[in-house]
């Protein structure tokens, strides 16, 4: 989190931390985990206004797999784009028309990733002007 508030702080976006309950103990290639993470955080960034908020929330589930979910309030996702945000090259027309840099691949890699790991990703949006929520379930180390 460290590593995001500055750019946070220069475009006046409020980012959180959250973490509810334990976390699991995890196996993971944190270098690979961090690029992922890395890709959403950015997205979340470039997609989010000046005054906007960006959440990271952390916890487990009942299987104590763990859950990151990374929430923010800003330009969100038309429906008909949601099938295809993990599509490679694949940009909505929100990021285009916002002129938001980026070739559509964060989101891909984001999921080759995870899925490497034996973890699911999947995004949520209420549309466009809505906020996006990204969430990562990733199995605990047995």
């Amino acid at each position: 989190m460290d590593r995001w508030q500055p750019l946070c702080q220069a475009r006046q976006i409020g980012l959180s931390l959250q973490i509810d309950g334990e976390s699991p103990i995890l196996d993971i290639d944190r270098l690979r985990m961090g690029q992922a993470l890395a890709n959403i955080l950015n997205n979340a960034i470039n997609c989010t206004e000046s005054g906007g908020t960006i959440r990271v929330v952390t916890g487990s589930d009942r299987n104590g797999s763990a859950i990151l979910s990374i929430v923010d309030d800003g330009i969100g996702i038309a429906p008909e784009d949601l099938e295809h945000v993990f599509d490679r090259f694949y940009r909505t027309r929100q990021s285009h028309d916002r002129g938001i840099s980026g070739k559509g691949l964060g989101l891909a890699i984001a999921r080759a990733i995870v899925d490497a790991h034996g973890g699911t990703i999947d995004l949520s949006s209420d549309g466009p002007g809505k906020g996006t929520t990204v969430t990562l379930r990733l199995p605990a180390f047995r």
